[in-house]
């Protein structure tokens, strides 16, 4: 199959006077046009329906969900409807390059038994941008997820379809809210699904204080329970390693956004469970914020 079909699914919820308008259109002028824009909408109270009316295009689909807070539902209902061989996802204060989906699409046509992730620039409320390569092509692997933890962008990735026919779709379980695409990502890893990166920037990601995965205690307390749902010995990971980590990785997201007192309670965290480098990142909390975002952002670049 040379013509690929893609599948976007884009939850939103009262982000019509907002981001969604943006979301919408970077899909819109996608250079490659064989696609369907999938919204579920979260029973939104604002312009959401007039705002998607407006762009009067029979190849975005609205559907209305009660998702009761859990966006595994509103993703899952999009992907039961969709009609695409391949499934992509944006979440609706994120928006794409648009030549995304040619890109993709050549790639596909290479790649029939693989799934991607492409670097993205983050944008913060001040307008800064940093590039993020979320990984390199070895390094999506059960093991690795577990003793690491997310990376992957959900906006960033796209998946043949038949990956989750094989594996099942989002887990709508309430412990994992705000992780569930981490738990799904794990599941896909541990399948031996192959998912690639690659250092297009081809997207933009919106870093704000409304975001799901703003909230990074209640994101950290979700990740564990992932980490623990999929925990196997047989992997040779040690589980106070692995959450270690994660209280490690929240610790810094913290204080790349200047909460030095959250930061500095996340590495206290991390020292419980495993001892490693987190003084070094508390010794690091006595430097202005400015000068650590700037290294920390090359570090992850």
């Amino acid at each position: 199959m040379t013509d690929n079909k893609f599948s976007i699914i884009l939850p939103t919820y009262n982000r019509g006077d907002s981001y969604l308008k943006d979301a919408i259109n970077s899909v819109v002028d996608q250079s490659y046009t064989n696609w369907e824009l999938i919204i579920v909408d979260n029973n939104s109270n604002d312009c959401t329906d007039s705002l998607i009316g407006s762009f009067n295009n029979n190849k975005i689909k609205l559907y209305k969900i009660n998702n009761a807070g859990n966006i595994a539902k509103s993703r899952n209902l999009g992907i039961i409807k969709s009609t695409g061989n391949y499934i992509a996802f944006l979440d609706s204060d994120d928006y794409w390059n648009n030549k995304k989906l040619e890109i993709c699409n050549k790639y596909f046509l290479n790649n029939k038994n693989s799934g991607l992730c492409h670097a993205e620039n983050w944008l913060d409320e001040d307008g800064q941008e940093t590039y993020h390569m979320y990984g390199k092509s070895h390094i999506f692997d059960y093991k690795f997820l577990l003793e690491r933890g997310n990376c992957l962008s959900a906006s960033a990735v796209v998946l043949p379809k038949f990956f989750l026919n094989n594996v099942g779709l989002f887990s709508e379980d309430k412990k994992f809210i705000t992780a569930e695409d981490y738990e799904l990502w794990t599941r896909l890893a541990k399948a031996k699904n192959n998912i690639k990166y690659i250092d297009s920037m081809l997207g933009v990601f919106r870093v704000h204080s409304a975001s799901e995965s703003h909230n990074i205690i209640k994101n950290t307390i979700a990740v564990i329970d992932v980490i623990k749902f999929h925990h196997d010995d047989g992997v040779g990971s040690k589980i106070d390693a692995c959450i270690s980590q994660a209280w490690l990785n929240s610790a810094k997201n913290c204080h790349v956004n200047g909460n030095y007192k959250l930061a500095f309670n996340c590495y206290i965290e991390s020292i419980k469970y495993k001892f490693k480098i987190q003084v070094l990142f508390i010794f690091l909390l006595l430097i202005p914020n400015r000068i650590f975002k700037n290294i920390y952002s090359k570090y992850r670049g």
